[in-house]
């Protein structure tokens, strides 16, 4: 558990140092591209990295957003998985 914190803390002192910093630059070369896109109000992510073997309870819990409110994350009242059509 230790080794995975310490992972991390590198991984977010990375993105904070280094490729925040690389984005930036780079995007004011491409200020026109700005316009492009942006034309979808609303997201859908699926719960990810199951915490129990029945797949209930996840560290990353899905939802939805509408309309652009980043702010709101509407949680999935049910995530229906059929195993049996998978294999």
């Amino acid at each position: 558990m230790i080794i995975f914190v310490n992972y991390l803390i590198q991984a977010k002192d990375f993105v904070q140092k280094v490729y925040l910093n690389d984005v930036i630059v780079i995007s004011c070369f491409y200020k026109d591209w700005f316009k492009i896109g942006g034309d979808v109000p609303n997201y859908l992510a699926v719960p990810d990295m199951p915490l129990d073997t029945k797949g209930t309870k996840f560290d990353l819990l899905g939802g939805t957003i509408f309309n652009r409110d980043f702010r709101t994350l509407h949680q999935l009242r049910a995530l229906m998985i059929h195993t049996s059509e998978i294999m």
